[in-house]
């Protein structure tokens, strides 16, 4: 029997024999490869970069994401633009937070400021003074001098906003880049986990736990009642509450991921059940909105696990290229905007297939640009003084 007192300090032999015999033997915790660097983390934030994209082609192409199919195979819950950025703000939160515990606070503000803010200012300008004029028909300096401090002002604070945007008139999408809402919510995510680390020290996982909780049964509440607070100021100046139910949790559970490394192991078993209880959630006969409630408490916590197993599968040869070039942040950045400018150049006919493999070329391309011209050069500042 595993015992809470075996659960309360990292597995040993004993532990290990004891998993081996529940079936769930593991040569090393889910976390430890996540930590010492052998693992797929710059892989895998590539290919969920690439889902965000296959995402939104769905709704580019067809006016909808019903038909991805991860959307398909989870009913209409999630599709693979949700995996995506759960995914990202899971890995967030633990590789966040252990660079708070290994950098003093002063590096760890540098450090954080300079992966953001230098590929982030290229996006949106690229955005609001490159793409809005030319679809919209309008010159480039008037829009310029009569926008320019307002755009700056609300992109120091990461508001993704554009003076002139709904400018692909033919889209069922109309926005510039709608996908810079996330790193608005990572950015309060940074901040609140900063103030926690300094006020919890000691007392960090209870107060995790607790938050956890809390933002599940929001979330729960929420989906089974409809509700769908504004909470007036408070949501203008810290997002949509609806959202921070998910993205609060998503960065949460990768904080305790982080914080219990130690007790979780990593295991086929705990995988495959993992597995069929999601699928047995979804696909059992039951009201769609009973299945989405359900669903909710298992969601996170089941897709971190998956993500962090298969982060911690021995480095590939691939890993070292994508360590070498980190696009997963470029090709995040500029997706939106340009499979909206393909799809416009296409004007809207053209094969999907077709569509979605130039915008992946195209995206990858302006990314490799912003890796070695913008986000190198900046980290490497750091990484050098």
């Amino acid at each position: 029997m595993l015992t809470v007192r075996a659960l309360r300090r990292p597995f040993f032999s004993k532990d290990v024999h004891v998993l081996a015999k529940l079936g769930l033997r593991s040569e090393a915790t889910l976390m430890d490869r996540v930590i010492s660097g052998d693992n797929n983390i710059s892989t895998i934030r590539l290919a969920l970069a690439l889902m965000v994209l296959w995402s939104h082609s769905f709704a580019f192409y067809y006016g909808t994401e019903a038909g991805e199919p991860i959307s398909v195979l989870t009913r209409g819950l999630y599709n693979a633009g949700n995996v995506g950025v759960a995914c990202f703000l899971i890995m967030s939160g633990a590789l966040v937070l252990r660079s708070w515990e290994k950098s003093a606070p002063i590096d760890f503000l540098i450090k954080r400021l300079l992966r953001l803010y230098p590929a982030y200012f290229v996006a949106v300008f690229f955005g609001a003074f490159i793409v809005a004029p030319i679809y919209a028909g309008l010159p480039l300096s008037q829009v310029i001098t009569g926008h320019f401090l307002k755009w700056l002002l609300k992109n120091i604070a990461f508001n993704g906003y554009a003076p002139v945007d709904g400018v692909f008139v033919h889209s069922p999408v109309k926005v510039i880049n709608g996908s810079l809402w996330s790193i608005f919510f990572e950015v309060i995510c940074y901040i609140a986990m900063t103030a926690a680390v300094v006020l919890f020290r000691k007392g960090l996982v209870p107060i995790l736990c607790s938050v956890l909780v809390l933002l599940t049964a929001c979330k729960m509440y929420a989906d089974g009642m409809g509700w769908n607070p504004g909470f007036g100021i408070i949501g203008k100046l810290f997002g949509w509450p609806y959202l921070w139910f998910s993205v609060g949790s998503w960065f949460v559970t990768g904080m305790l991921f982080y914080k219990l490394r130690a007790h979780i192991p990593r295991s086929p078993a705990i995988l495959m059940l993992i597995g069929v209880t999601i699928a047995s959630a979804i696909w059992l006969p039951q009201q769609p909105i009973v299945a989405k409630v359900i669903v909710d408490v298992l969601y996170v916590p089941c897709l971190a696990y998956c993500l962090f197993y298969l982060c911690s599968s021995p480095k590939r040869a691939e890993e070292e290229l994508a360590r070498r070039y980190d696009l997963s942040y470029g090709l995040y950045l500029y997706a939106f905007p340009l499979q909206q400018m393909i799809l416009s150049g296409f004007d809207y006919h053209v094969p999907f297939f077709i569509y979605v493999a130039t915008a992946a070329i195209v995206t990858t391309a302006m990314a490799f640009m912003s890796w070695n011209l913008i986000e190198r050069p900046a980290i490497f500042s750091v990484k050098h003084k």
